[in-house]
């Protein structure tokens, strides 16, 4: 089995970044300051539908390792830039297929004020993260199931007015995951595990699990519930936080 690399993207330099995108015009009630709001139903729909572009101008410099987005119907190439300051650099690129599955891209940390995002074709975008992520410590037993082969279906069932069954029909697919983390050291869990927890106690959180895999081993985390830090053997420390886990993939699994 190869080795697992864990990252967690929760913390993103987009939440207080002026933002400015082109096209300029967007959907009633869609501006693209809802790719930030940390509800998932809400979205960012530029048009008229097509290549599009975002710039984030951050409030100083800030260390940036990782892009995220979930809940989007991009296709073709996705591209990360950095504004060196002089000119944009591209750090990271992959494509999408319009299936809405979710895309974690990463890179060597890179200190930047500005960041763009390009799409070749986009009509609808609800989250997007960007910034530093926190990848957990190598050598770890996560101890997780695979978010990809535990996506159980959500069933709605059909019923006429006159209350004849009609079947049921598949809604969307997703996994309700523990991740837990062991023999950790109190210093860890006090720089990098509390801040992330006070943070996605209440908004969602994208995890990327397998580097071969990689862009495609990633899910949006959502409903997180952190269990009780619990102190092991020699003062090390066990942590965990449970979630639903939703990989985008419109109509499969």
């Amino acid at each position: 089995m190869p080795e697992v690399f864990p990252r967690l993207g929760w913390a993103s330099a987009l939440d207080d970044a002026l933002l400015s995108a082109n096209p300029t015009d967007f959907a009633a009630e869609s501006a693209v300051a809802n790719i930030r709001d940390g509800r998932t139903w809400s979205f960012w729909q530029p048009l008229p539908a097509g290549p599009a572009e975002l710039i984030a101008d951050l409030p100083g410099p800030r260390t940036t390792t990782y892009a995220a987005l979930a809940g989007h119907d991009a296709a073709g190439a996705i591209t990360v830039e950095i504004w060196t300051g002089t000119a944009w650099q591209t750090v990271a690129t992959t494509t999408a297929d319009g299936s809405g599955a979710v895309r974690y891209l990463t890179w060597p940390p890179a200190v930047t004020t500005r960041l763009r995002f390009r799409f070749d074709h986009l009509s609808f975008l609800s989250t997007l993260l960007a910034g530093e992520d926190l990848i957990l410590p190598e050598g770890l037993a996560p101890g997780w199931s695979d978010p990809d082969l535990a996506q159980r279906p959500k069933l709605n069932a059909e019923i006429s007015r006159g209350g004849v069954w009609l079947g049921a029909r598949i809604e969307f697919w997703d996994a309700t995951l523990t991740l837990n983390l062991k023999r950790l050291t109190p210093g860890w869990v006090r720089t990098y595990w509390r801040p992330f927890q006070r943070a996605c106690a209440t908004r969602p959180f994208v995890l990327h699990w397998h580097q071969t895999d990689w862009p495609d081993s990633a899910c949006l985390c959502t409903n997180a519930d952190f269990g009780e830090s619990a102190f092991s053997t020699n003062g090390f420390i066990d942590v965990s936080v449970s979630f639903t886990a939703e990989l985008g993939r419109r109509g499969q699994p």
